[in-house]
């Protein structure tokens, strides 16, 4: 039976409901505070939300994301050069690092006569019909962005130097939403990263 045990013993007195008010004990009737009775339908009105609440929600959301997306741009825009840069950078050291190892003449060359459709790094033909090899290939980089620097690519001679100093220009294609990044090549081989909206001298002008 109900607040019986196996041992005959009774049950402690359990809460089993509410009852107009009123706290329901098996054997006891006792009565709930009228305080806490307020307070249990203040939040359960809480619990919901009206129309214009949801409206003036939706509406700060949107002010933050128009405020939001064009500095998120500006910073996806800033990694994906910085990207490009290092690539770059680091084809010329591999490059530099094969000559010296290889006691050869290694060329960082542009693909089909645009930096824009990639890079290759080689070992160049020994003579004007051979054939260069191949050691690296980098892919087309996107329109988005812009890529520029020497016609006749960087040369490194058996001692890891380069035939002349040079420059590589990376920037946006519209020139709009970031500050340009730089590439020197010095003449004795080292690299030099430089972001900066004034162009170095001897490094090409940006994209407009």
């Amino acid at each position: 039976m109900l607040g019986k045990e196996a041992g005959g013993g009774d049950d402690p007195i359990r809460i089993v409901g509410f009852r107009q008010g009123q706290t329901v004990v098996p054997g006891k009737i006792q009565t709930m505070p009228i305080v806490l009775m307020t307070h249990l339908r203040a939040r359960c009105r809480a619990c919901g939300f009206t129309l214009v609440e949801l409206m003036v929600t939706l509406a700060v959301a949107a002010i933050l994301a128009m405020i939001a997306v064009p500095s998120f741009k500006r910073v996806l825009v800033s990694t994906n050069l910085s990207d490009i840069n290092n690539a770059v950078a680091g084809d010329l050291q591999y490059a530099r690092t094969e000559a010296v190892s290889r006691q050869v003449s290694i060329a960082v060359a542009q693909s089909g006569g645009s930096w824009q459709n990639g890079w290759t790094v080689n070992i160049p033909p020994a003579s004007s019909t051979g054939t260069a090899t191949v050691l690296r290939r980098h892919p087309a980089i996107s329109d988005q962005y812009a890529v520029s620097g020497p016609a006749a690519g960087v040369n490194y001679s058996a001692q890891g130097t380069p035939s002349a100093s040079t420059c590589f220009t990376f920037s946006e294609a519209d020139g709009h939403n970031s500050t340009p990044r730089y590439l020197q090549v010095s003449a004795s081989g080292s690299l030099q990263q430089i972001t900066s909206a004034t162009t170095p001298t001897g490094c090409p002008a940006p994209s407009p």
